[in-house]
């Protein structure tokens, strides 16, 4: 019996928070526009999106995450967060990361901010 897990049927996994903080500070927009532009870019089979409950960044918030399914070896498997999303910046996460492959540097939550301290 082969006991290897086998591959997501999907390339990209967009976690959406959907907590307290993040729906007060209008995340149905970002969530929004994000779907469309998936849909608009013909990503539908590629990314699956999901809603979480809280993704623990409220003062930053609205927050979301993508996952690589399939990681390239030696890959951070911690997933890009993206802080304080506006429709357009998860227009432009799905036009550059999720269909281009490159991360938007300047949209990317960096671990050093200071609100990510405990």
């Amino acid at each position: 019996m082969d006991a290897r897990v086998p591959h997501p049927p999907f390339d990209w996994h967009v976690v959406l928070c959907e907590g307290t903080s993040c729906t007060e500070k209008g995340q149905g927009a970002p969530g929004r526009a994000m779907r469309n532009a998936i849909h608009a870019v013909g990503l539908d089979t590629r990314v699956r999106t999901t809603r979480a409950t809280c993704l623990n960044l409220c003062a930053l918030s609205p927050n979301l995450v993508v996952y690589a399914a399939r990681p390239a070896p030696g890959a951070d498997v911690g997933g890009t967060w993206y802080c304080g999303v506006t429709p357009a910046a998860a227009e432009r996460v799905v036009r550059e990361h999720l269909a281009g492959g490159r991360v938007p540097q300047d949209l990317a939550f960096r671990w050093d901010h200071p609100a990510a301290q405990p």
